[in-house]
C-alpha cells in the first residue's frame, strides 16, 4: 500500500516544539509495518524540495499565503507541483490531515487526478475555534489587547478572529466535498456531523512521542509550581490570562507558587502581549512566572514531571495532545470543561475539571492538588492507566492500518 500524507508539518521533523509533534512517530511505525509512505508540505520555498529519511520522502511546495487564503484559492503553481508528485509517486490512498490548510480544496474542488482514494483527517476546526477566539475577554479587554498598527497591518487577535471565520467557510467546503473523515473525538464527530451528515467515519488516537510514552512516572513532591503550555504565539482560547488569575487568587494562600508557562516568552510583540504584560503587572504576579520558552519532548517531559499539575485553561479544543502527554507521564492535570477535553478523562478520578471560564473553580482545584498529597496521587495513578490503554503505539498503528484498508474497500 502507498500512502501520500499532505500535512501543515513536517513528517521529517522528529521531535519538535511546534504543532504534528505525532505525525512523525506514526510516519516511521507505518513504515515499519510496509507500508509506502510519503509526505508533501508547505515551506518558505519558491521550488519544490524533496527529501528522504528512513527511507520516508517528503516534498515541500510553496506556500499557500495569507492574500490567497482570504481569498480561498490555490494557486496553480501549487496545484502542478502536488499533481506532478501524485503522478510520480502513484499513491493509494491521499491523507489530507486537517482543514486548517489549503490542503482539502485540492481535492474538494476536483483539481487532482489519479487512482486514488481521499482520506481527510480533521485535527482542529476553525469554525468552532471562531466561536471562542476572544477567551471570554469582555469587549472592553479586546479594545485594549488590540495595537491600532496591528489593524493597519492586518496583525492582532481581531484580524485573526475575522481570518479563522473567513476560513471557515473554505472549511464547510472541503466538509461537503468529502465523504471519508476521519475525527480524533466525538466533539469533532458532532460539529463535523452538522456539516457533513453522510459521513463514513474513521477515528484513532495520535500517537505520543518516544519521551513520552517511556518517561518515568509523575511522582509527588511538595512542588508549589504548575505548568502551562501552549504554542506561541499564545493566542487568547487557550486561556492564558484566566490562568493567570486563577494564579493570583492561589497565591494569596501560598506566596511563593509558580506558574512555568512552556510554548513562548513574553516578547509584548502583538497588542494581547502588551495586554497580557499590564495584566500580570496588574496581579502582581510577575515574580510568580517562569517563561520557559518552546520546548521539545526531553525538555518537557521533566517539566511534567516535577511539577505540581498542569494547568489547561482552554476554550475549545478537539484532542489536546498536551493533555494525551501528560496523562502518560501521570502528571495531575486541572482543565476546564468544554468541547473534547471530558471525553480525555474522568472528573475526580483522572482529571480535575472545572466550568469554561471560570477562574475561581480553576483556582480551587490547584489549591486542592497543592494540599493534598493522596488527591494528587489518586489522578496520577489512574491517569497513567487511561493513558497507557489509550496511546498504546501498536494498538494506534494497527487502527491506522484498519482505517487506511477500509477506505479503500469502501471505494473500490
Amino acid at each position: 500500500m502507498r500512502v501520500l500524507w499532505l500535512t501543515n508539518a513536517s513528517i521529517l521533523q522528529g521531535d519538535t516544539d511546534r504543532t504534528g509533534s505525532w505525525l512523525s512517530p506514526l510516519a516511521k511505525a507505518l513504515k515499519t509495518s510496509g507500508i509506502e509512505i510519503a509526505g508533501i508540505r508547505q515551506g518558505r520555498v519558491s521550488r519544490v524540495v524533496r527529501e528522504e529519511k528512513h527511507g520516508i520522502v517528503e516534498w515541500t511546495v510553496p506556500p499557500v499565503r495569507t492574500i490567497h487564503r482570504i481569498r480561498r484559492q490555490i494557486p496553480q503553481q501549487v496545484v502542478i507541483a502536488v499533481q506532478q508528485i501524485i503522478d510520480d509517486f502513484r499513491p493509494d490512498v491521499l491523507h489530507i490531515w486537517g482543514t486548517e490548510g489549503a490542503w482539502g480544496l485540492l481535492t474538494a474542488r476536483n483539481l487532482l487526478t489519479g487512482h486514488f482514494v481521499t482520506l481527510l483527517e480533521m485535527q482542529g476546526m476553525l469554525k468552532a475555534i471562531a466561536r471562542v477566539y476572544m477567551g471570554g475577554l469582555s469587549i472592553g479587554e479586546r479594545l485594549q489587547a488590540t495595537d491600532l498598527r496591528e489593524l493597519i497591518r492586518g496583525h492582532g487577535v481581531l484580524v485573526n478572529q475575522a481570518l479563522f471565520v473567513n476560513w471557515g467557510h473554505a472549511e464547510v467546503e472541503m466538509l461537503q466535498a468529502h465523504r471519508d473523515i476521519a475525527v480524533p473525538s466525538q466533539w469533532m464527530q458532532a460539529q463535523v456531523a452538522a456539516i457533513q451528515p453522510a459521513a463514513r467515519w474513521y477515528t484513532n488516537d495520535l500517537m505520543l512521542r518516544l519521551a513520552f510514552t517511556e518517561a518515568k512516572p509523575w511522582n509527588w513532591t511538595e512542588s508549589q509550581s504548575f505548568l502551562f503550555v501552549s504554542s506561541f504565539p499564545i493566542p487568547p482560547y487557550k486561556g492564558l490570562h484566566l490562568a493567570l488569575r486563577a494564579l493570583a487568587l492561589v497565591k494569596r494562600r501560598y506566596p511563593n507558587v509558580r506558574l512555568r508557562i512552556a510554548g513562548g516568552k513574553l516578547t509584548g510583540q502583538d497588542g494581547y502581549q502588551q495586554w497580557l504584560a499590564k495584566e500580570i503587572q496588574k496581579l502582581g504576579i510577575g515574580d510568580n512566572l517562569i517563561w520557559l520558552g518552546a520546548l521539545k519532548s526531553d525538555d518537557l517531559v521533566p517539566e511534567l514531571q516535577h511539577t505540581g499539575g498542569l494547568i489547561l485553561p482552554s476554550f475549545v479544543e478537539s484532542y489536546s495532545m498536551v493533555m494525551r502527554e501528560a496523562m502518560h507521564v501521570g502528571t495531575p492535570i486541572v482543565v476546564a470543561y468544554t468541547s473534547a477535553l471530558p471525553l480525555s478523562a474522568k472528573h475526580e478520578e483522572s482529571a480535575l475539571f472545572f466550568p469554561m471560564g471560570d477562574v475561581e473553580s480553576c483556582a480551587d482545584q490547584m489549591l486542592r492538588l497543592l494540599e493534598s498529597e493522596t488527591l494528587s496521587k489518586s489522578l496520577s495513578a489512574h491517569a497513567l492507566v487511561v493513558a497507557q490503554a489509550r496511546n498504546a503505539p501498536d494498538k494506534i498503528l494497527q487502527q491506522q492500518l484498519s482505517n487506511y484498508s477500509q477506505v479503500i474497500e469502501v471505494n473500490s
